[in-house]
């Protein structure tokens, strides 16, 4: 009797979300564990009143100074949801130009604008779905002491509450998104996301370790957001799936690409150098055979 075949593995068991299992984005910054972030956190929760003390600007006549400079709202804009659905829609036309440029998009052409738009959207609002949860308030408004706001108002104004920051949140879930679709420019994305972090200390509306909860926050639903694409594109994640022709637009034959000419340019008053085919060379023409010469017996005249 011959062994029936086991059932095929659905694709919930061959690509799963959660567990060691579960695969992740190329990269050492995916390697992070959820216990190196627990560390994190623990080391910027001993710096938060430091941070305050030392960082945070007092007086609201120094808060419109610090807001006033350039590289502060540059730095804030990072974390704005506006900024990243704008450069989602900008991402979206490039790569509808690239499918109508002959490019084969796995997933379409919308694929790494939603990964965009879901991870911010995602991130912020987790962030701020956890702020009741925690209830921690704000540092300008304890003092740099932490303070917990009583449950039965937490539950209707959440504006006062700032563990984690849903601004960081937001903006490294676009640099964590964008990292995967742009690697070379990692460092810089996670720089700007770090400084967006910074801007909320120094405003005084976070504590170090708002901001680096919400940089969890992000990692957890970037990383979440990947493999649901990822399961959705047979196992292939943004980052992974090579760029190639579509079947109906052939790559140009080796005789119809443009390759440069490595002949020498031709000198003022000479000719130009001749080409590197070989010309036919015609045939040499026959010759007629002479006749052989007959030849004489020996002793006849």
């Amino acid at each position: 009797m011959t062994p029936s075949r086991p059932p095929p593995a659905a694709p919930h068991a061959r690509w799963p979300l959660f567990g060691r299992d579960a695969a992740r984005p190329h990269g050492l910054l995916w390697r992070t564990s959820p216990l190196a972030w627990l560390i994190l956190l623990v080391v910027a929760m001993a710096w938060d009143r430091a941070g305050y003390i030392h960082l945070s600007v007092k007086t609201y006549t120094d808060l419109l100074d610090l807001e006033g400079k350039d590289w502060y709202r540059a730095l804030r804009i990072f974390g704005f949801g506006g900024t990243w659905a704008a450069f989602g829609a900008i991402l979206l036309l490039i790569d509808f130009a690239r499918r109508d440029r002959g490019e084969s998009l796995p997933g379409g052409p919308p694929r790494r604008a939603v990964f965009l738009w879901l991870s911010v959207a995602g991130s912020a609002l987790l962030a701020e779905g956890l702020k009741p949860v925690f209830g921690r308030l704000r540092p300008e408004d304890t003092g740099g002491d932490y303070a917990l706001m009583p449950l039965a108002r937490r539950l209707f104004d959440a504006h006062d509450l700032g563990f984690p920051s849903s601004h960081a949140a937001a903006a490294f879930g676009a640099a964590l998104a964008l990292s995967v679709c742009f690697r070379p420019a990692t460092p810089i994305l996670l720089a700007a996301a770090v400084g967006c972090g910074l801007t909320r200390v120094l405003a005084g509306a976070h504590f170090l370790s708002d901001t680096v909860a919400g940089a969890a926050v992000a990692y957890a639903v970037t990383l979440l957001v990947w493999r649901i694409d990822a399961r959705n594109n047979g196992g292939i994640g943004l980052g992974d799936a090579p760029v190639t022709h579509r079947a109906d637009t052939p790559a140009p034959r080796a005789a119809e690409r443009h390759e440069p000419d490595s002949r020498p340019a031709p000198r003022p008053g000479l000719p130009p150098a001749p080409t590197h085919a070989t010309p036919a060379v015609p045939p040499a023409p026959t010759q007629p055979h002479a006749p052989a010469p007959r030849s004489t017996p020996t002793g006849v005249p």
